[in-house]
C-alpha cells in the first residue's frame, strides 16, 4: 500500500480514463489560501462525488464501514502519513484543496534532513529510509515526511529531489542522502 494517497470519487476515475491518463495516477494537491502544494497517489476511488478525502479527516467508524476494503489497510501508518500531508498543505479540516492530475519525472536523488538527533541512533538509516520510501508514490521539496520505525515516528524534511522539485518514487533507482546538521535536539 502506498501511504501518501487519497480517496477520490469514482467519477474522477471515469474522467481520467477517458483522458487516457498515464499510470501510475499521480496528483498535485494545492491549498490556494497558503500557496502550498504537495503530490500524492490515489488509494481508492470510493469518495463521494465532488470530494477528495485525506483520511486523517474522515477515518471514523462510519467512513470505514462505507469503504468495502478497509480491513486491508494499516490505518495507523496511513494516518501518520496523511497527518503529514495536511501539515505540508498547511490545511485544516474543511480547507478547500484543488486536486489536479500530475505527470512527474522518476526520482534519481533525494536529500532529507531528519528533524531530531534520535534518527542518528538508527543503525542503518539509509537502508531504513529506502525501505520506507517504498510506501510512497511521490516526494515534493519542502514536504515533511513521517517514517515509523520501531514504534517511533521520525520526521524528515525533503530538501532536494532530482530531476525536479516533485518526483515519483515508484519503481525507481533512488540515491538517498541525509543531512544531519541543523538537526533539532
Amino acid at each position: 500500500m502506498r501511504s501518501d494517497t487519497v480517496f477520490l470519487p469514482a467519477s474522477a476515475l471515469h474522467h481520467l480514463t477517458r483522458l487516457n491518463t498515464v499510470y501510475p495516477m499521480l496528483f498535485k494537491l494545492t491549498n490556494h489560501k497558503t500557496g502550498r502544494q504537495t503530490h500524492c497517489g490515489v488509494l481508492e476511488f470510493e469518495a463521494d462525488d465532488g470530494n477528495c478525502y485525506l483520511p486523517y479527516w474522515v477515518i471514523t467508524i462510519e467512513t470505514l464501514l462505507r469503504m468495502r476494503n478497509w480491513k486491508k489497510y494499516n490505518l495507523r501508518q496511513y494516518i501518520d502519513f496523511l497527518i503529514q500531508m495536511m501539515r505540508n498543505l498547511l490545511a485544516e479540516e474543511g480547507t478547500p484543496i484543488t486536486v489536479e492530475s500530475a505527470s512527474l519525472p522518476v526520482a534519481t536523488f533525494a536529500l532529507f534532513q531528519p528533524q531530531t538527533s534520535e534518527f542518528q541512533e538508527i543503525t542503518d538509516q539509509r537502508a531504513m529510509l529506502e525501505q520506507a520510501l517504498r510506501h510512497f508514490a511521490c516526494l515534493t521539496v519542502g514536504d515533511m515526511i513521517g517514517i515509523r520505525y520501531n514504534e517511533k515516528l521520525y520526521e524528515l524534511l525533503v530538501l532536494e529531489t532530482r530531476p525536479a522539485n516533485a518526483v515519483t518514487v515508484i519503481e525507481c533507482d533512488l540515491h538517498v542522502r541525509l543531512l544531519f546538521n541543523l538537526v533539532k535536539q
